[in-house]
């Protein structure tokens, strides 16, 4: 449990002293060190143990989102075809085609 909660606890300080006091480090600390106090040493570990599994996911969930993303991106054409008064004209995708006047 020690090892568990001492990065969170690390966060938490960290977070504290740029401004922001109540996150949910800060209250994961907090509960981990009031099972203790109150002699619930496994539900402290358990409780810690959740949490981090819990930052595992959401991390490998974000990095996921972001690979579909970054995939997506590469589907984007480079080109578009532009019909205008009859006309078709090949023009690039690197801005906004009305601030494109080619």
């Amino acid at each position: 449990m020690a090892a568990g909660v001492l990065p969170i606890a690390r966060r938490a300080g960290a977070a504290a002293a740029q401004g922001t006091p109540f996150t949910i480090e800060t209250f994961m600390t907090i509960a981990a060190a009031g099972a203790i106090l109150i002699g619930a040493a496994e539900e402290a570990a358990a409780v810690v143990f959740l949490f981090l599994v819990g930052e595992l996911l959401e991390g490998v969930a974000a990095s996921r989102a972001q690979a579909s993303i970054q995939s997506l991106t590469q589907l984007v054409p480079n080109k578009a075809i532009v019909e205008e008064t009859g006309q078709t004209r090949s023009v690039p995708v690197t801005l906004p085609l009305w601030e494109n006047p080619a």
